[in-house]
């Protein structure tokens, strides 16, 4: 029998809701047998699973070529999460799927399918079966958890980067700081990609993802072949193009061109690679999105910007920018490759940024 003493595990918090009112879509409430026990109910006599122990690092060397580093590091997170509950490996039945995802109550539902990945990734290289993720208590769980009051509604939402603070960012970057000849090559990189996230309105895995052939100067266009996209479905990938300058930034074409002149030049090599610690050499690596949303933040401090910026502000910041210049909708979805509605949460401005530009545009006319 289950102890009777109150507790605050979040497997036994997750478990006992379940148990007693999880309704599915029909308001039929489905109940669980008593026999749904969590690992702090099961007390210390388990052994610890040496291979399961040993996952973290198994990853580390078997998956690190191969999968980005923000992945690899959700994948660990699922791993030594997980550890807490290793008695209920392998997971053979709904109740240990159900017992397994509860300890992820906090988190988003949209973390979940990388908790489904890596548990799938776990049982296959300990040749276990797979699973039943299709069960039907386990699609009945997971829709309980979405209106869970415990669990977070809302993204991280980020804030849309000020099209009125580009020009000053990028002084910061594309210019030689006192003392220096030219700016470092982290300075011009981050400059480049922040040209191409914010006017091109790309995500930043489409932006790093570039080789050295894959961004291509003419006299009258900027032409990116994006390899990789969210919304490519062919996984052909495609080619677009941006106007070599514009009115907020009319140096568009000359900065990339200052990059590219000392950018990777194998045409097979990533086109923004991290820097060794001097700024001065390339390593050969393809630069991870949370550095450049590291520096990315910090030099939007710099020039009085705050709230919640990351590398995504950018594009949200560009299509907004797009919009007040009045460019139709869809051709701004276009631009963005959005293939449904959610384009429109990206695409933010407020009524100062509309005077603004309209008071912009009185000052050219």
């Amino acid at each position: 029998m289950f102890p009777e003493q109150p507790h605050q595990c979040v497997v036994c918090k997750g478990t006992g809701f379940l148990r007693v009112n999880l309704s599915n879509r029909n308001g039929a409430t489905e109940h669980f047998s008593s026999a749904l026990r969590c690992p702090c109910r099961l007390g210390a006599g388990g052994q610890q699973c040496e291979k399961t122990a040993r996952m973290a690092e198994v990853i580390n060397t078997a998956f690190r070529a191969t999968l980005q580093p923000s992945t690899v590091r959700d994948y660990e997170r699922v791993i030594e999460t997980c550890m807490q509950a290793r008695e209920l490996f392998p997971l053979d039945s709904p109740e240990k799927i159900m017992c397994i995802f509860s300890l992820f109550l906090p988190c988003h539902t949209t973390r979940f399918p990388r908790v489904r990945a890596a548990l799938k990734l776990w049982h296959e290289m300990h040749n276990f079966a797979e699973p039943p993720f299709e069960h039907a208590l386990v699609k009945r769980f997971l829709r309980g958890l979405q209106v869970h009051p415990e669990v977070s509604a809302t993204r991280h939402e980020t804030d849309v980067f000020p099209w009125k603070a580009v020009p000053p960012l990028l002084k910061l970057w594309l210019l030689p700081r006192p003392g220096q000849q030219s700016p470092s090559l982290t300075c011009l990189r981050n400059g480049a990609i922040f040209l191409l996230q914010f006017f091109a309105v790309k995500r930043i895995r489409e932006i790093l993802d570039l080789t050295a052939a894959d961004l291509i100067l003419t006299a009258d266009s900027i032409v990116l072949y994006i390899r990789k996209s969210k919304t490519d479905r062919t996984g052909k990938g495609f080619h677009m193009r941006i106007p070599p300058t514009n009115s907020l930034f009319p140096q568009l074409s000359t900065a990339l061109r200052a990059y590219l002149e000392v950018a990777p030049q194998e045409p097979t090599q990533h086109l923004f690679q991290s820097t060794d610690p001097t700024g001065t050499r390339w390593t050969g690596r393809r630069l991870c999105p949370s550095s450049f949303n590291c520096a990315l933040k910090r030099t939007a401090e710099a020039v009085a910007v705050t709230g919640k910026i990351a590398s995504h502000s950018l594009r949200k910041g560009g299509a907004s920018w797009y919009l007040l210049k009045g460019n139709p909708p869809e051709l701004v979805k276009r631009v963005g490759n959005w293939k449904g509605p959610s384009w429109e949460i990206y695409a933010k401005f407020s009524l100062e940024d509309m005077a603004a530009m309209l008071q912009e545009n009185d000052d050219d006319e």
